[in-house]
Order: structure tokens, then C-alpha cells, then sequence
């Protein structure tokens, strides 16, 4: 499984948007990127971008609102 963690800038790239979360105990009030897990394996990211930032903002987008600019991958040591 997939772990999306948004990072929201503006246009200018000079601020980031982040969120104060407001369920779950252990994370209320903490404040965080818009994340959450792929839930369909085969989405692409755009999809998925759009269904976090609904589900934890309440704001409706559009793909062509969204602009990836890198990916970060992280590996196990073995």
C-alpha cells in the first residue's frame, strides 16, 4: 500500500498550506501535510491528491489544479 503526503504550496512557492488536525485523539490539534493511504492500488496520483485534499479539507479540485513537482522515495535498509 501507497502513503500520500501532500505538500501545498502557492504559486510563488513561498508558503506551504497545512492543516490542524481535528480527529483522533493522539492528533488532534497537531498541525499536518494532507496525508493519507492509497486506497486503490491502481489510481494515479492525481486521483488520489484530489480525494485526500477533499476528505481532509472539504475543498472540491480539479486535476488541472495540481502540479507535481517531486517525489520522495524511501527504502528499507535490508
Amino acid at each position: 500500500m501507497r502513503y500520500e503526503n501532500l505538500t501545498i504550496v502557492t504559486k510563488d512557492k513561498s508558503e506551504i498550506i497545512l492543516i490542524e488536525k481535528q480527529l483522533s485523539d493522539w492528533q488532534k490539534r497537531k498541525i499536518n501535510g494532507v496525508s493519507g493511504k492509497m486506497e486503490i492500488a491502481d489510481a494515479n496520483y492525481t486521483e488520489a491528491m484530489i480525494m485526500e485534499f477533499s476528505e481532509e479539507t472539504g475543498v472540491d479540485t480539479c486535476p488541472d489544479q495540481w502540479h507535481k513537482f517531486g517525489t520522495m522515495t524511501f527504502i528499507k535498509d535490508i
